[in-house]
């Protein structure tokens, strides 16, 4: 069998990401190692994910191989954190120029006309956060009910594009958001309102604000940068 040939193993991790579009670094390690050496997939999706892996160079090559064939799909994993904990996750994105174009297929008009107000809002907050009573006042052309806005609400919390700050009430950008909108963020945004985190040049929407520069850090950024001074 050729390096660069499909087993089953890359089969099924791609059905797997397929499934759940986002997993976490242990997720992913589990996924991984719950498959056999010898390219035959053990039990069943629901199991995958329950033992860990070592290695982040056979993990590294494995997902290279796989982003080579999901290429034509213009498809890829990618890598990244997790704004508030620094967490790594990998997710399942679109990468064709029209990625953001293709969210109409997960939502109505409506959805999508109110989801692309909730970005503008984050991206456009100094916190980079705002309130569900901000969310609940969202005007829209193409009206949805108070049911419908709390329903979506926890949908996009559900599938990771916000995240819920533990009982404050406010949501933040989810995992999904930061790795799967950025190119979307950076046309309708331009690079003044979308930042890029100087200590480790990604996108930052929600993090520490420099007093000096108004430059915007991620805050595990932050917390390691000021850890490691003397």
């Amino acid at each position: 069998m050729s390096a660069g040939a499909l087993t089953n193993v890359h089969r099924m991790f791609i059905q797997v990401m397929m499934s759940r579009r986002v997993l976490s670094d242990r997720e992913i390690r589990k996924v991984y190692s719950k498959l056999q050496p010898e390219g035959e997939y053990i039990n069943n999706v629901s199991e995958v994910l329950f033992v860990a892996i070592s290695g982040d160079a056979n993990l590294t090559t494995f997902v290279s191989l796989v982003n080579k064939k999901l290429e034509p799909l213009s498809m890829s994993i990618v890598k990244g954190k997790e704004e508030d904990t620094g967490h790594t996750y990998y997710a399942l994105v679109n990468v064709s120029p029209d990625a953001a174009a293709k969210l109409a297929n997960d939502f109505s008009p409506a959805e999508l006309e109110y989801f692309h107000k909730v970005v503008e809002m984050l991206v456009n907050s100094d916190s980079g956060t705002a309130g569900s009573m901000s969310f609940m006042n969202i005007s829209i052309e193409r009206k949805l009910s108070k049911t419908e806005v709390q329903n979506l609400l926890k949908r996009l919390t559900k599938e990771k594009w916000l995240t819920s700050i533990e009982e404050s009430g406010y949501y933040a950008p989810g995992i999904r958001f930061i790795l799967e909108l950025q190119p979307f963020l950076r046309e309708t945004f331009g690079d003044s309102d979308v930042y890029k985190c100087p200590v480790c040049s990604t996108l930052v929407i929600r993090g520490e604000v420099c007093a000096r520069c108004s430059a915007r850090i991620h805050l595990y950024c932050a917390e390691k940068l000021f850890s490691d001074r003397p």
